[in-house]
């Protein structure tokens, strides 16, 4: 997260960045997120587990997870 906010640049990617910090460090995240960089002109594809209660678009990709029997049985560990 601190080469994200140092570098800048347009573009963010970022799988789960706020797993290992607590609830007042993700509120911080959220607001250097829509404070700094997206109202910088910047973007942000984050996947995450934790809402970060930030107001914009998202994609909930739950309706495409693979059924029961789409896959073999020692597949399921990386679903």
């Amino acid at each position: 997260l601190a080469r994200v906010a140092v570098v800048g640049g347009g573009v963010a990617l970022l799988d789960e960045p706020t797993v290992s910090l607590d609830t007042g460090s993700v509120a911080r995240f959220a607001r250097w997120l829509t404070d700094v960089h997206l109202a910088g002109g910047g973007i942000a594809v984050i996947a995450s587990h934790v809402d970060p209660a930030i107001a914009a678009p998202t994609l909930d990709l739950w309706g495409y997870r693979a059924g029961a029997g789409a896959v073999a049985a020692s597949d399921g560990a990386f679903l």
